[in-house]
């Protein structure tokens, strides 16, 4: 068995020449992601926004470089990691499940409070459905060998202000997991 292989420009996750459903399209099919909010300056500058947290993380960022449009959530990012001292040890990592079969990307694991934990990025207001895509990405973070306590996501203000928000309810697995499995009938 290989490991999962990822394909950007299709966002394809296969492994072993199966394909791997990734966790948000589980969503959007099981309904519960509203995609008429997406449009797609909000996605480039979503993918510009991630790319420079993780130059960021990994000390490679060139400031010069950074559009004026997520100076402001970089900013958020850095007050976010001063504040709390998170430390990544994962950086945009790839996950997946070979019970369920299905995988995604997890912006960050790392280090807060000393826990490992799960940390998801988002440029916009908090909905209902990030608490189900980090409990996916815990589940297969637990079956790729990464003892993650806890999971959180961290909405990152243009204004550079940012909240953080555990997803702590006990059921967003089960909740994934029935939407998986009516993305897949």
């Amino acid at each position: 068995m290989t490991e999962i292989d990822f394909c950007e420009t299709r966002h394809l996750y296969c492994r072993d020449g199966e394909i791997y459903p990734s966790v948000t399209e589980v969503l959007q099919k099981a309904g519960l992601i509203n995609g008429s909010w997406f449009s797609e300056y909000a996605a480039c500058r979503g993918a510009a926004l991630h790319l420079a947290t993780a130059f960021l993380d990994r000390n490679e960022l060139e400031e010069s470089s950074v559009d004026g449009a997520i100076a402001g959530r970089l900013d958020a990012y850095r007050h976010f990691k001063e504040d709390t001292g998170f430390k990544p040890t994962h950086i945009e990592h790839i996950l997946y499940s070979d019970k369920w079969k299905c995988a995604g990307t997890a912006d960050r694991l790392g280090v807060l409070s000393e826990n490992l934990i799960l940390l998801d990025l988002k440029s916009g207001a908090a909905l209902p459905w990030h608490s189900l895509q980090t409990a996916a990405y815990q589940m297969m973070a637990l079956e790729r060998g990464h003892a993650v306590t806890k999971r959180f996501g961290l909405e990152l203000r243009d204004n550079g202000t940012y909240r953080l928000r555990e997803h702590k309810d006990a059921m967003d697995l089960a909740r994934f997991l029935q939407a998986l499995k009516a993305a897949t009938a």
